[in-house]
């Protein structure tokens, strides 16, 4: 084990460095097998028992995580912009890793959402805005499988400052 994720404090750091280490070292664009190989196990590890089981595995059983301390520090203007605008109109916010989950009755402000960027998700009937980079996958995941894998916090506006409820 070459303790190749230690740094990644959630899961999409571990899929983002993953990718790039595919990139870089696959061995059908010239990499190495041997280290393909141990990145395979360890990632296939974390997909099996998580960050603190992989943690644990390499002997770091102190390090912890927990889906409660999601990062509520946001730099995008839109992404607060969005929040304010839901929490005006009574639509309910819920982060869940980088995405922004709206529902409630936004019948009436489908067309304010859309000139916010979000995007609308037919098979949960919700609204989404992320900045993060997305590739669409095969399979459709529930919501339920979405606050099992990143966490989820609802989240209400306070005076100037984003709050978990």
């Amino acid at each position: 084990m070459k303790n190749i994720f230690i740094e990644c404090k959630d899961l999409i750091s571990v899929k983002n460095l993953y990718i790039k280490l595919v990139k870089e070292n696959h061995p059908d664009l010239g990499g190495n097998l041997e280290l393909m190989q141990s990145i395979n196990a360890e990632y296939d590890l974390i997909k099996e028992k998580g960050l603190e089981g992989y943690y644990h595995y390499v002997g770091l059983s102190g390090q912890t995580l927990s889906s409660d301390k999601i990062n509520m520090e946001f730099d995008s203007e839109v992404f607060i912009s969005i929040v304010k605008f839901c929490m005006n109109t009574g639509l309910i916010v819920e982060l869940c890793g980088s995405w922004l989950w709206i529902s409630g009755d936004t019948k009436e402000q489908k067309d304010h959402l859309k000139e916010l960027g979000c995007k609308w998700s037919a098979n949960k009937a919700m609204w989404y805005y992320t900045e993060a980079p997305y590739r669409r996958r095969g399979s459709k995941f529930t919501m339920d499988e979405i606050r099992a894998t990143h966490g989820s916090k609802k989240l209400r506006y306070g005076v100037d400052n984003l709050l978990a409820a």
